[in-house]
């Protein structure tokens, strides 16, 4: 035994026998009860420092100061739901503040989340800083961008990820079975990787030294405003944190082996329970300087939650950040709260029988003024607390029991976690599918792609709650890629090469899809017949042809009409 601990037990027994001795003296001088009392709390507490801490207060009938008393009986303890009272979804006054059209399209919906601001922004801060590399190392190939080809670098990136090969080159390739060609038309493979180099967003003279992510400040404000401006959460959220892959030099890049990705920066996410929608979101940078009041998990939780306050939200919480102190916080905002705890957090029952090990499906509770933990017994014990569950309410799950054949009966406040605990999850699992992310050196740009990529799955659940419609999400995001594609401008660019003599591999699938010109069939009453060509009639010009469309069938002057036909809405 260690000096400190023996002289710690030494002088317990020593106070213990002089109280055992003398207990009405003690009782009517009431200075040496205060510091027999004082001396006793703080053995107490270097005890825990040694890790005795638990084997003293079993025995030990007085609560520390600052602990919470449990019972197993709910007596005057009430436990009531805070109703939840405020609008959920797309926000109308952002809708009308930005002209949205009563019948969007996707591109509108993407116009709405990524407007014309951010785009200037990152095309001015990377021309600026292009500007400055070109003054040490001349570049004779760049020329300043615009935002419509910073767009268009963007749709790159999407549509790379949704046709993934070894390397960036290789869409650029040339050869017949390999080959890229809506990559290839749209810009050079040296006009990419100088966008790429010189991609920047914050003026290099402007940086907040304190601040770790200063080189993409800009982009992570605008979307932090951008998110919750333009829908509202519905009434369960879900707090968690993701992991972006990335091994590069950073001095807070974490290791968690529970994750796919192990090595990446933590990103904690708030998002709705029911979509996946996200509304707020924080980097992990490292530790603050300086002694914090609070744990690191508790003040992310009421940062994230803040604009959300008061209004009956019920937030969905994992074991890392759940602890009583937390859950009273949030129930005196008028925020529900429901997660699974750790079993030695501070504040946690001590008691005997609710440290007892159960049988698998028996389950205890107990209370505490606002809140209530549930023990049930799975493969393993599970405690959930909760702000707004007095009873263990048992309920029938789809899983059915290999053994008994029955299907398998679980506490409700374990059935609603599992069940609106998930919102980032739902995001991770299409962000994964699908990252508009390659290796970079610099971890900032990195950051700005997740983000960029979770703005886009945003735009994607808008669409839908908007119109009313539903489609796959890989879908969508080709769908608003080539949308886009075709509202923008590019400068002319120099092309080297020449076309290739062979025949491509598609030449031959024109044959399924392509519409063709050919001359209007004879009948008996003329040999060479011709008709009013639809296009000049809808300018109300007479004027007839003998030209028509094969699959369409109807009158056109070719070449001229036949193409405005077939390439406009208003022709």
């Amino acid at each position: 035994m260690c000096s400190k601990r023996k002289r710690i037990f030494d002088d317990i027994s020593n106070a213990v026998d002089e109280s055992d001795s003398d207990v009405v003296e003690m009782s009517d001088n009431s200075d040496s009860d205060s510091e027999s009392s004082y001396s006793s709390s703080v053995n107490i507490s270097e005890l825990e420092e040694c890790g005795q801490g638990d084997n003293l207060s079993k025995s030990d009938t007085s609560a520390p100061i600052g602990s919470r008393e449990w019972s197993n009986e709910k007596g005057n303890k009430i436990i009531t739901k805070i109703p939840f009272h405020s609008n959920v979804g797309v926000n109308p006054v952002a809708l009308l503040t930005h002209n949205f059209p009563p019948n969007p399209t996707k591109l509108d919906c993407f116009r709405l989340v990524f407007d014309h601001d951010l785009w200037q922004s990152i095309c001015t801060e990377t021309n600026d800083y292009a500007t400055e590399c070109i003054a040490v190392k001349p570049n004779s190939n760049w020329f300043p961008t615009t935002c419509d080809e910073i767009q268009a670098y963007f749709t790159l990136c999407v549509m790379m990820a949704q046709a993934k090969k070894h390397s960036i080159r290789s869409y650029w390739s040339g050869k017949g079975m390999t080959r890229t060609p809506g990559i290839r038309e749209v810009m050079s493979l040296k006009r990419f990787l100088d966008i790429s180099r010189y991609l920047h967003f914050q003026n290099n003279n402007a940086l907040n030294k304190h601040d770790r992510l200063c080189k993409i400040a800009p982009v992570l404000d605008y979307f932090r405003k951008k998110f919750p401006e333009l829908n509202f959460p519905g009434e369960n959220l879900s707090l968690d944190e993701s992991l972006m892959k990335f091994r590069g030099r950073l001095c807070f890049v974490q290791y968690n082996p529970s994750k796919r990705a192990r090595f990446g920066i933590k990103i904690y996410e708030l998002c709705d329970s029911k979509t996946g929608y996200c509304f707020s979101f924080s980097i992990y940078t490292g530790k603050t300087e300086g002694k914090q009041a609070t744990l690191a998990s508790e003040a992310i939780v009421m940062k994230l939650m803040e604009p959300y306050q008061g209004v009956g939200h019920t937030l969905f919480v994992d074991n890392w950040y759940s602890s009583p102190k937390l859950f009273e916080e949030l129930h005196n905002h008028g925020t529900n709260a429901v997660g699974t705890v750790r079993h030695n957090r501070k504040n946690m029952p001590k008691d005997t029988e609710f440290k007892q090990k159960l049988h698998r499906g028996e389950s205890m509770i107990r209370y505490s003024e606002s809140m209530s933990v549930v023990k049930w017994m799975d493969k393993k014990p599970v405690l959930v607390l909760s702000t707004c569950n007095s009873e263990i309410d048992y309920a029938m799950t789809k899983k059915v029991d290999m053994k008994t054949k029955m299907a398998v009966m679980k506490p409700r406040v374990v059935i609603n976690y599992n069940t609106w605990m998930g919102g980032v999850d739902k995001q991770d699992q299409q962000l994964a599918s699908f990252p508009i992310m390659r290796r970079y050196v610099k971890g900032y740009r990195k950051v700005f792609f997740y983000v960029m990529n979770m703005a886009l799955y945003n735009t994607y659940l808008l669409w839908m709650s908007v119109t009313g419609k539903k489609a796959k999400y890989s879908a969508f995001r080709i769908d608003v890629m080539e949308e886009l594609m075709a509202s923008l401008t590019l400068p002319h660019y120099q092309r080297r090469g020449r076309r290739s003599a062979g025949d491509t591999p598609m030449r031959l699938q024109a044959a399924h899809w392509a519409h063709f010109p050919r001359f209007i069939p004879a009948n008996p009453g003329k040999q060479n017949p011709s008709r009013r060509c639809v296009v000049c009639s809808a300018h109300n010009k007479r004027s007839e042809t003998r030209w028509e469309c094969k699959r369409c069938v109807v009158a056109l002057h070719v070449p001229e009409c036949f193409e405005i036909y077939h390439t406009k809405t208003n022709y």
